[in-house]
């Protein structure tokens, strides 16, 4: 089998399985250069499937990297509102999210851990406005692990 072929598939696996998209859903799809072959193969599964939005967030180590080497303190200081404002909306919208993101673990070695407090502390609303929903709205879909494996060991065997 050639990797097209294998992504293909694991396009499928991931949009049917993983995401059980259904007609009208909408899937929030961050992705980095590594992941695009295979975030292509999942839109085009999803949109078959009838999903209406694919939104696309792009991360690059290059750019991460710089704005860490160049970017001044105060970039550090706080998150733009409109970051938590669109994440928690992709959540009351019901937006499935995908991460297709391997970023290099070396890539920030050398930064000092402690010279972007703020930032980090910018993401904690983000992380706990999203928790009290989900708390709000009740339990996720429960998959039957036993049955996704089942059906993952299938696709992989074809």
């Amino acid at each position: 089998m050639n990797l097209q072929h294998n992504l293909t598939k694991y396009a499928e696996l991931i949009v049917r399985v993983g995401l059980n998209v259904q007609p009208g859903d909408n899937i929030l799809l961050r992705l980095d250069v590594n992941g695009l072959p295979l975030a292509r193969e999942i839109a085009k599964k999803a949109y078959v499937l009838g999903v209406h939005h694919i939104h696309p967030v792009f991360s690059d180590d290059v750019l991460t990297l710089a704005r860490y080497q160049l970017a001044e303190d105060a970039a550090f200081d706080s998150l733009p509102g409109f970051m938590t404002d669109f994440t928690e909306a992709a959540y009351q919208n019901n937006f499935h999210v995908l991460s297709l993101v391997a970023p290099n673990p070396e890539l920030l070695k050398d930064a000092d851990p402690n010279a972007y407090p703020e930032e980090v502390r910018s993401y904690l609303p983000i992380g706990a406005n999203v928790a009290n929903a989900i708390a709000q709205d009740g339990p996720f879909y429960e998959a039957n692990a036993t049955d996704i494996l089942d059906q993952f060991n299938r696709w992989l065997a074809e």
